[in-house]
């Protein structure tokens, strides 16, 4: 049976981000009047599709958003899509591929899973054993969705995650 997780349950931080997206003070796709143009910075990996790899990318996403606030939601996500790939698409065929890349644009991230295509369901049967991890992407992210590509497919999610601020530093006094 499926479980319904609240917004409450989760983490803190991402409650406020929550309620600032939905009061328009972040907006995904765009940027708040009056902002600074922020750089993309952008990484991307290719991985052997095969079920031990599932842990290397999470250990890639966690490296590259080492500094953020939020990136232990960001690595569930992946997890989700980087295993759909694996069981759904045509990329656990011989030599097969799913690439992770990563744009980060200030306190946006966008994280993208592409694989080589395949049918895949979107909603579980009420009675399915599986199927209920796109919906904690669904919860988690403030934004998701799929696209055809030449090559296959791409499964996205949006998150706030600013990144940590500098701890304070007290001098020790001798």
């Amino acid at each position: 049976m499926p479980v319904k997780i609240s917004a409450e349950t989760w983490h803190p931080v991402l409650k406020i981000l929550t309620g600032r997206l939905a009061h328009g003070a972040y907006k995904l796709g765009g940027r708040a009047p009056g902002a600074a143009t922020a750089t993309v910075r952008t990484k991307s990996r290719m991985f052997p599709a095969a079920p031990e790899q599932a842990s290397e990318a999470r250990r890639y996403l966690r490296e590259v958003l080492a500094d953020r606030v939020s990136a232990d939601d960001a690595v569930l996500c992946l997890s989700e899509l980087f295993s759909n790939s694996l069981l759904h698409s045509r990329s656990r065929e011989s030599s097969g591929t799913i690439t992770v890349r990563v744009r980060e644009t200030g306190e946006r991230i966008r994280v993208e899973v592409d694989d080589q295509g395949g049918t895949w369901r979107i909603c579980p049967e009420d009675d399915d054993e599986h199927g209920r991890g796109l919906g904690i992407v669904k919860d988690l992210a403030a934004a998701w969705g799929t696209e055809d590509t030449a090559t296959g497919r791409t499964v996205w999610f949006e998150m706030i995650c600013p990144r940590q601020s500098e701890p304070d530093i007290v001098p020790s006094r001798a």
